[in-house]
């Protein structure tokens, strides 16, 4: 702001707006970041997997997300007769690397612990484990209230293809943005360049940073942002073990990473209906038969009683006259 602003007349060199114009300039490709991807030592084209993916901290680049436009898993297999799973590529310049499910997408308020800053002259290897979600099929027939979780096709004005936590926070910034500042990020996808803030509006963002930037829950009085999003029902639980990192000797300007599944998958959650439509009435059918003598024919045989039975007593009647 002092920069652009010199005795409160303006630097005639410094843009005032259409800031994701100049964050295109500077922005580098793919084939300019990664090289020499392997999976188990099968190489493989880096670009062609490793997709772009708007986020709200810029351009990213991931591989075997269900959330970019243009889905293109690659085949990372694991079983008992191949257990080894080793991910290898090279990174060119210093990065974020973010370890997230594939529903999930990198964000402001990404954990801590799922980030990984690579510095090049660096050699870093992850280590992670998996355990993922199954659920009943009389689980989709109940309310996101109920099970407290939410399917990938719920994802009602969602910003992104499928439904994610991550990606229902970030409509939540979306929308605070626009009420605190009346803009938004320029990196913020789904955007006109109407809506997108100029100089005034950025420092807007800056001045409300903690409330924007952090999470909290309904009842806190903590700055933050408070969002209603539930979790996926089909979310993916990747915890990291531990993290190696060495400095390459003779230094080199490039990163190298490795990303290993330490052991085939040994949990899994499930998650179950308790009491389903069908248990009601097997309930409701059980208490009646027990306090009452009644069964479900009982209740068929009464409205029989006053309804077919009835319009045959009253024809019959006047039959007879």
């Amino acid at each position: 702001m002092n920069v652009c602003y010199m005795n409160k007349k303006r630097d005639p060199h410094c843009p005032i707006s259409n800031y994701s114009y100049y964050a295109q300039l500077i922005r580098s490709s793919c084939p300019e970041i990664l090289k020499n991807c392997s999976y188990n030592n099968e190489v493989f084209n880096c670009c062609e997997y490793f997709q772009t993916i708007e986020t709200d901290v810029g351009i990213c680049y991931i591989i075997n997300s269900i959330q970019t436009k243009n889905s293109k898993p690659y085949p990372m297999l694991s079983n008992m007769k191949q257990k080894s799973g080793v991910l290898k590529f090279q990174v060119l310049l210093t990065s974020m690397m973010y370890t997230l499910g594939e529903d999930e997408i990198p964000s402001v308020t990404t954990l801590y612990s799922s980030t990984l800053k690579l510095s090049l002259g660096k050699k870093y290897r992850r280590h992670v484990t998996v355990r993922n979600i199954e659920n009943d099929p009389l689980v989709a027939e109940t309310t996101p209230q109920q099970r407290a979780c939410r399917f990938h096709d719920e994802n009602e004005d969602g910003l992104y293809p499928h439904y994610s936590y991550s990606a229902c926070n970030v409509l939540c910034r979306k929308r605070a943005q626009m009420e605190l500042c009346q803009c938004i990020d320029h990196f913020m996808l789904d955007t006109t360049e109407s809506e997108r803030c100029n100089i005034s509006g950025m420092w807007c963002l800056h001045s409300h940073s903690k409330d924007l930037t952090t999470l909290k829950p309904h009842w806190a009085k903590r700055p933050g942002l408070s969002c209603n999003c539930l979790p996926s029902c089909n979310e993916t639980e990747i915890t990291i073990l531990k993290d190696v990192i060495t400095t390459l000797k003779p230094k080199k300007y490039i990163t190298y990473v490795e990303m290993v599944l330490a052991y085939l998958p040994t949990e899994r959650f499930k998650r179950n209906v308790v009491r389903s439509r069908l248990d009601l009435v097997v309930s409701v059918g059980g208490t009646a038969g027990l306090f009452v003598g009644a069964s479900l024919l009982s209740f068929v045989e009464l409205i029989f009683f006053f309804t077919v039975r009835f319009i045959s007593n009253v024809l019959m009647e006047k039959r007879k006259q």
